[in-house]
């Protein structure tokens, strides 16, 4: 796309980090396409990318439940 973009924001890259991607890499690859094509400058902001859905998926959630009770146990 003839870009050179340096950054995402933080909270971008927090985005990035918390989403669940279940598309995997094509679906990652789908949001930074965007985000590229949509940055005026070199840094991708959040208004670059779509949202994406952070709530938690029942199996996240149970993992965080069982790690809390073992945390429990100690």
């Amino acid at each position: 796309m003839h870009k050179e973009i340096k950054a995402v924001t933080p909270d971008v890259m927090s985005m990035f980090l918390r989403y669940d991607w279940k598309g995997n890499i094509r679906e990652l690859e789908n949001v930074v396409y965007r985000g590229v094509l949509m940055a005026r400058g070199n840094v991708i902001l959040k208004e670059h990318v779509p949202e994406l859905d952070l709530s938690p998926t029942p199996a996240k959630s149970g993992s965080v439940d069982f790690i809390r009770s073992l945390d429990d146990m100690r």
